[in-house]
């Protein structure tokens, strides 16, 4: 029995060890995905850049093939795919991604850019720290996520519609119910990454840290928007046109 009793020990002591190396793993990799989609994003709006004019393409184009690459990804056998397969398709996605939210990167200065940035990284960080160390009793569970998300899933389906109306009201209240399903998630993902849910989520590395990038990103891209609407309620609509926008086709 002690002999038993020690060979649990060991093992426990090797699963949170290998935990832990997994969970470094998957913040270290994050920042890089975030870096690689904030330096550009910084540098296109310093030097005024129109990324519609270099790249005449709608950006709804490259948000629809990175959502293409995620569902493409998720659907994968993660654990059984190649390394190089999975990380070019997270590549495609952060490259993508970029493109998207660099084709509005004009409209902001540089220091509201970095104020954007550092209220993201407290609500995101502040409600991973939450998933990661609060009690579970005080977090949602499961059931109670899956309720909000499907409430919210609901909700932007009409909205998107509804946006193309009135970017101003319409996609400002998409935006904002999209925020609430990506701080809903947040938690849980956080929870799932610690192994403090009943899968182990060793060896999905890449997923995770794609995730916690897209949260970031979903985050970031909201905060611009809801600055955008207040400014353009206080000092009328914003005097910007979108070259590419005039590619979509009638």
């Amino acid at each position: 029995m002690p002999c038993c009793s020690q060979e649990q020990v060991n093992t426990e002591e090797e699963t949170d060890k290998e935990l832990l190396v997994f969970i470094r793993t998957v913040y270290i990799e994050a920042v890089l995905l975030c870096s690689a989609s904030t330096v550009p994003l910084l540098v296109t709006s310093s030097l005024s850049i129109s990324v519609v004019k270099i790249l005449p393409v709608p950006p709804y184009v490259w948000l629809l093939i990175a959502i293409a690459l995620l569902v493409f990804l998720i659907c994968l056998p993660i654990r059984r795919t190649r390394p190089l397969i999975v990380w070019t398709m997270v590549g495609g996605i952060v490259l993508f991604s970029t493109l998207t939210a660099a084709c509005f990167m004009s409209i902001f200065d540089i220091p509201d850019l970095v104020l954007y940035f550092f209220i993201m990284l407290l609500v995101v960080g502040g409600l991973m720290v939450c998933g990661a160390k609060c009690r579970k009793s005080c977090l949602p569970n499961g059931l109670v996520t899956g309720v909000i998300v499907t409430l919210c899933l609901a909700a932007l389906l009409p909205l998107s519609f509804l946006s193309l109306l009135s970017i101003r009201y319409f996609f400002a209240s998409f935006c904002a119910i999209l925020c609430i399903l990506v701080m809903t998630v947040i938690p849980m993902h956080a929870q799932f990454i610690h192994g403090r849910l009943q899968y182990s989520p060793i060896g999905l590395e890449a997923i995770c840290s794609t995730l916690i990038y897209l949260c970031t990103f979903t985050v970031f891209f909201c905060i611009c928007v809801f600055s955008c609407t207040i400014d353009s309620q206080i000092n009328g609509p914003l005097n910007y046109h979108l070259a590419a926008l005039s590619t979509i086709p009638i």
